[in-house]
């Protein structure tokens, strides 16, 4: 009797740990952070950049949409872009959340990026003393609906 009682709760453990061991080994799924939407992120101090884009329509100038959100005191973000450096500044608040390209701020314009829709294209983020990141953005056109609106105006206006 008492070897029948073993096996069972051998053979139940065996069960148990057999349908649930795979996750004391695989790494949890919920814990890799990914870019969930079609731009790309990067963290930088204080500041965290989400869904960076630039919306294009002939590859020449471009709008850069994002969400930034600063976790400290307010700073002046330099963005630099295309062959020559371009510099673009603009103020994060501090202890706030900004969305460029949404309805508190305009997407910001950059000029002579020479990138084609569907290409990436490299953009310089850097503020105060804080070691600056270079972020590889994709570039997007007006098919997909929701970006239509981020299209530079000279672009429309031909």
């Amino acid at each position: 009797m008492k070897a029948r009682l073993i096996a069972s709760v051998a053979l139940a453990a065996t069960v148990v740990f057999g349908a649930t061991g795979c996750n004391l080994v695989s790494p949890q799924a919920t814990t890799k952070e990914y870019d969930p939407s079609d731009g790309v992120s990067a963290n930088l101090g204080d500041i965290r950049l989400r869904n960076l884009i630039v919306v294009t329509e002939d590859g020449t100038d471009g709008n850069l949409i994002f969400t930034a959100v600063n976790t400290g005191s307010a700073h002046s973000l330099s963005i630099q872009f295309g062959e020559d450096d371009t510099t673009v500044n603009t103020v994060i608040d501090g202890n706030s959340s900004t969305v460029f390209g949404g309805e508190d701020a305009d997407p910001i314009a950059l000029t002579g990026i020479d990138a084609t829709p569907g290409s990436m294209t490299t953009i310089f983020v850097q503020y105060g003393n804080e070691t600056g990141k270079e972020v590889l953005v994709p570039v997007l056109d007006g098919s997909i609906e929701p970006y239509n609106e981020f299209i530079p105006e000279a672009a429309t206006a031909e």
